[in-house]
């Protein structure tokens, strides 16, 4: 694991922890939207996680991605090369 891949995974831990603690504290102490916050922080959570795992899983196929990219890209700007010679 990189060091940039555990940093993420930490950060989005510490947050989504700080989140959550917020929102269990509220609901213990009886807070005025103490679910909102809660349910915010878990929300909160879920997003982050799966935020840093797409982050780097684009990172890991980077490369795969630019190639097939660049293929489609090709593929378009020669069909529209065609259609102009066609059209004159």
């Amino acid at each position: 694991m990189t060091m940039s891949k555990r940093y993420a995974i930490a950060y989005a831990s510490v947050f989504s922890a700080i989140w959550i603690g917020y929102g269990l504290y509220s609901v213990i102490t009886d807070q005025p939207a103490a679910m909102t916050i809660l349910l915010f922080g878990i929300g909160f959570a879920i997003f982050v996680s799966l935020l840093t795992w797409f982050a780097t899983w684009i990172v890991k196929h980077y490369q795969k991605i630019d190639v097939a990219s660049k293929e489609i890209l090709d593929r378009h700007r020669a069909v529209k090369a065609a259609k102009r010679r066609q059209q004159t």
